[in-house]
This record gives structure tokens, sequence and C-alpha cells, in this order.
């Protein structure tokens, strides 16, 4: 086609004899500069999407010693020339996929909101010490268990408007104002004593309404019947916005 062909000689002749690979390559060069800049800011451990926005970079390493070759290794290369182009263009390509994911994926996250909540350790019960009336000897009553802490997963809600972090518990998570009957309790009048319940099932999360005075949102839609839930989706209860989170 008449227009590939035009882009091909382009990718190698264009912008003053220069070559329109140079601009692929100043794509890769931000993409990749601005991903490990702005991970090593936020202390993110990401070494895969860092590895996944520097190595793509090297299918541009064709085009440069082809570019940059004498007339008679670019002679011989020749019938690679072709090959040299497609890659190249992936090379520039590619990082730039790679770091509108990566923003996607961690955008407004720090490496403390992607940290796993330790669980609390249970305080050791002070041992209770009896007087024998009779025999005037000390006994040592034995310390109450505690109940388990329940178990957690890897996905949190994050308030938007304090920026505040809750990790979500195995099986059901519910959620209102209601210290008492909530495992997540906030503290806000338009939020519902037992507002909304979050049920996880092998990894997978779906929202349920308890009965919210003023409903709950999902994206900004009213949620009517149980709901699977994405990361990024947006839950509103009330005046209280909630990121759900799946790192």
């Amino acid at each position: 086609m008449v227009g590939t062909s035009q882009f091909f000689g382009w990718y190698f002749e264009g912008l003053g004899g220069i070559g329109g690979w140079v601009i692929f390559l100043g794509l890769y060069v931000l993409a990749a500069a601005w991903q490990v800049y702005d991970s090593q800011k936020r202390a993110l451990n990401v070494p895969g999407w860092r590895l996944g926005v520097i190595l793509p970079g090297l299918l541009l390493l064709p085009t440069v010693l082809y570019r940059f070759a004498g007339a008679d290794t670019q002679n011989a290369l020749l019938s690679y020339k072709e090959l040299f182009f497609y890659v190249g263009i992936l090379g520039g390509v590619m990082p730039v996929m790679v770091a509108v994911g990566y923003w996607i994926t961690f955008r407004g996250l720090t490496a403390e909101q992607l940290q796993p909540r330790p669980e609390p350790e249970p305080e050791p019960q002070q041992p209770v010490l009896q007087k024998q009336t009779q025999a005037a000897q000390v006994k040592e009553e034995a310390p109450q268990p505690k109940a388990p802490p329940r178990p957690t997963v890897n996905a949190w809600l994050i308030e938007v408007q304090s920026e505040r972090s809750y990790q979500l518990f195995k099986g059901d998570t519910r959620i209102g104002r209601s210290q008492d009957r909530n495992d997540i309790a906030i503290a806000h009048p338009t939020v519902s004593r037992e507002h909304v319940l979050i049920r996880e099932e092998d990894g997978y999360f779906t929202i349920y309404d308890r009965g919210a005075t003023a409903g709950t949102l999902l994206n900004g839609r009213r949620v009517r019947a149980p709901e699977m839930l994405a990361h990024g989706d947006t839950i509103t209860l009330g005046d209280i916005e909630l990121k759900f989170t799946m790192p």
C-alpha cells in the first residue's frame, strides 16, 4: 500500500534524513524515564512494570545499528530492513502502553497503601491471682482465649476525601456507621448504620446494598441488585466516596 510505503521511507529517511525512528526512540525514553522516576518517588516495589517498560526499547537497537552502519553493511542487511521497521515501531509504542497501564493501575496509590496491614497481635491477658482462704496460697488463673483475628484479603477501599484506607476481609465485609454491627465503621451522618456489604468469593468481590436510606452508588449508578466489583470502581455511600483497589 502507498501509505505504508511512504511511512516505511519516512521511518528510515524522514525528518531531514535523520529518520522518523528517532520519534519512537524519544517515546521509549520518555515513557521509561517517567515510570522509573514515578515508582521511585512513591517507593513502589514494581520490578515487573519497570522491566516491562525498559526491555521493549531493545527492539529499536536493530534500527539504530542499521541506520549508522556503513553502506556495505546496510546492503548486506537490506533483506532485514522491513523486519527492523516493524520491531522498531513496537519498541517505541509498547513502552508507552506499559506506562499508561502502570498509571491506571497505581494512580493515587503509595507504597504504604499497598502494604497489607499487619494483623493485631492478641494482648496477653494478665494472670489473675486468687487467695486461697484456707491454705493461704496464691493460684494463677489461665488466660482466657481470644477469638482469632479474621483473615484479610489483598483488596482495599480508599476514602477519596481523607485518603484513609480500609482492608477488606475474607468472606463478608460489612460497612456502615454503626461500630457494633460493621467490620468497617465510617462515622458520617450520611452513611446508614448498616449501609453496604462486600462479599469475597475465590478472589471475586460482589457489592450488596443493605437497605441504606441514601442508597449505594457504584460508578454513579444506584445499586439495586448485587454487582461485581472491578479495580478502580467508585462506591458512594451518602457523601462518602470510596475507591475499590485490587493491586
